[in-house]
């Protein structure tokens, strides 16, 4: 028997034409049995907002969400997951697209698990430049780590961005949702979460295309990103300092950031690392 899979957009200052392409990538996937969801979470009557609800005129099987105000990533997507029905859930970032495979390939992963405490199947993808469509890089940052335990996931990002996964809703619900109080990297925290509990699984096929627009970067920059990773130390520090390569891990990561941002946190966590290498030599 099918089992319902919730698709969920949110959506935030995009062109109405980004997010089409994003539901028809949904609509055109070889699994049949999707849910669509559209959080909107531009503010109230702003052009966006209307200009979304004008082109999702067009789509009935498209089930819309209206968050008050705007809130953020994280907390339209708990809206999107507390409207969903499906067993397991799949986020698709507004300007992205997923392959007409995608969900059947994953869906089938967990088909085949005898086990129970799989929680989440996660792909490659593309990345395709919009000044240059035919340009495409590989974009698979699970490649050293297929199926990454939590200690694994504490050294490093090898899942990616939260279009690639197709999870199992329960596991998200058990993780306690999405933090709302990350300004960035509330995916990989996510990811955290679930591994403390579940296993996860890596496929080595790209299913999704991440459109790179000029002038942006694939991952958080600048202040956003610094605080995201100050939040997972803080959050998971028993951890990291157990184990010396874990911590040198995400001390090079908040460094690297604080470098450029906020030459203050660099010094005093630049001094904290030495001081904890000198600990522990």
């Amino acid at each position: 028997m099918s089992e319902i899979v919730s698709c969920i957009i949110t959506t935030y200052h995009r062109i109405p034409l980004y997010v089409e392409r994003a539901i028809k990538s949904i609509q055109n996937q070889t699994y049949k049995d999707v849910e669509i969801i559209v959080v909107d979470d531009n503010q109230d009557g702003n052009d966006y907002s209307i200009q979304l609800q004008e082109m999702l005129t067009h789509y009935s099987d498209v089930v819309y969400v209206k968050q008050q105000g705007n809130r953020g990533a994280c907390a339209a997507r708990n809206l999107g997951i507390m409207r969903a029905k499906g067993k397991y859930v799949a986020f698709l970032d507004d300007d992205d697209e997923w392959l007409p495979e995608k969900i059947e390939i994953q869906k089938a992963v967990f088909d085949t698990e005898i086990s129970t405490d799989l929680g989440m199947v996660f792909c490659d993808g593309f990345i395709v430049y919009d000044d240059n469509q035919d340009r495409r890089e590989l974009y698979n940052p699970g490649e050293a780590k297929r199926n990454p335990s939590h200690q694994d996931m504490l050294y490093a990002d090898y899942i990616g961005s939260t279009s690639q996964p197709l999870i199992l809703k329960d596991a998200i619900i058990k993780a306690g949702m999405f933090d709302e109080s990350f300004p960035a990297r509330q995916d990989y925290e996510m990811w955290l979460k679930i591994t403390k509990t579940y296993r996860v699984r890596g496929i080595a096929q790209p299913l999704f295309l991440y459109h790179q627009h000029e002038g942006e970067q694939i991952t958080s920059s600048g202040k956003k990103a610094l605080d995201g990773y100050l939040k997972i130390y803080k959050k998971y520090k028993n951890e990291y300092r157990k184990d010396r390569h874990l911590y040198s891990s995400i001390m090079d990561r908040i460094l690297t950031t604080a470098r450029n941002t906020d030459k203050r946190i660099w010094y005093f966590y630049r001094l904290k690392y030495k001081l904890y290498c000198l600990l522990h030599n």
